[in-house]
């Protein structure tokens, strides 16, 4: 049995469970009042201690085996029949970041019958990937939850970020030249001309070859510029985002005199994956940037082959580079 919950339904799930004697939860971020939350006998807790996101002052007040494990970002539930995998952290919000700015989120989760792997998976990161809490950690959890209000996650911080979901952003350089919009084109193909397409050029992707177009295509694209060394960026990286409609010679450089198609971006932009003006992801990124292993992200176009669709293998090893770096950042980075 599987079931897709939501809103009060998870929220009652996740309590049930860890109302049940033996509960295992190996949830990242523990807030106010958890403390009512495990009632039963012999619990078991996995918490991330180091990032701020865990008021320490109330995990202390669980009645459970507590240790500690400074990589977790996972929220698994674990009762004597059931599980619960979701996005939710334990407080009194669903969530540890204990305020009215986050109030608005919303939590999502699977609740399964299918415990046995999930029960393996505990057990595993209890015995070989966690530690006992020492009175040293719980000084320093309470250290970085005095520095939450300056490093705590947001709505839009990288520190929730996933980088094993199914589609991770892009990340490419841009030039800072000028270009000029071909509105002859866009009103040909798109049927308007006006400030708003235009800006829709303006914000979009040029796409110089047609194996790029699918990778493209509806998708956050995190842009910089190049720095004066190699391999360096000397911005702050920015989001783009695209749509899935391509307008052919949409634009020209005008630096090279460049034609070049364009992948608009969308009409009404939705909220980016996170922020990418956050002190600590900047500097997990330019970081991450310089690595050997991303050399070709700094190569430029190879006229008659494609850009993108050659690096988005390589994405998924790059964000999660960036995300374990950000992780072991000081907190005051």
């Amino acid at each position: 049995m599987k079931c897709f919950l939501h809103g009060p339904a998870l929220t009652d799930a996740i309590k049930e469970i860890l109302a049940e004697d033996g509960s295992r939860s190996a949830v990242a971020f523990w807030g106010r009042d958890c403390e009512g939350w495990v009632t039963g006998v012999g619990a078991k807790i996995i918490a991330n201690l180091r990032m701020g996101g865990t008021n320490p002052h109330a995990l202390k007040k669980v009645a459970a085996q507590t240790k500690r494990c400074d990589r977790l970002h996972a929220k698994v539930y674990i009762g004597s029949t059931r599980a619960v995998v979701a996005s939710a952290n334990a407080s009194i919000n669903g969530l540890a970041l204990e305020g009215a700015e986050i109030a608005s989120w919303i939590e999502a989760g699977i609740v399964t019958d299918e415990i046995v792997q999930i029960g393996e998976w505990f057990d595993d990161l209890w015995l070989s990937h966690s530690h006992e809490i020492t009175k040293g950690d719980w000084d320093r959890a309470e250290a970085a939850w005095k520095l939450r209000p300056r490093a705590k996650p947001t709505l839009s911080s990288f520190a929730d970020f996933d980088p094993l979901a199914a589609e991770l952003p892009l990340t490419t350089w841009l030039n800072e030249g000028t270009w000029t919009v071909h509105e002859d084109e866009l009103e040909a193909q798109l049927g308007v001309a006006d400030s708003r397409a235009r800006t829709r050029v303006d914000e979009g992707i040029g796409v110089s070859h047609t194996a790029d177009e699918s990778v493209v295509a509806n998708r956050w694209v995190l842009c910089w510029l190049p720095g004066a060394r190699p391999r360096t960026s000397k911005s702050t990286p920015w989001f783009l985002q695209t749509s899935d409609v391509i307008i052919r010679g949409g634009f020209t450089f005008d630096e090279t005199g460049v034609l070049s198609d364009v992948m608009l971006a969308p009409d009404e932009r939705s909220p980016q994956p996170f922020d990418p003006g956050e002190k600590r992801f900047v500097t997990a990124f330019k970081r991450v940037l310089g690595y050997p292993d991303y050399v070709s992200l700094h190569d430029d176009e190879v006229p008659g082959r494609p850009w993108f669709a050659e690096r988005e293998p390589m994405m998924r090893a790059f964000w999660r580079d960036v995300k374990e770096t950000y992780d072991l950042l000081d907190l005051k980075a």
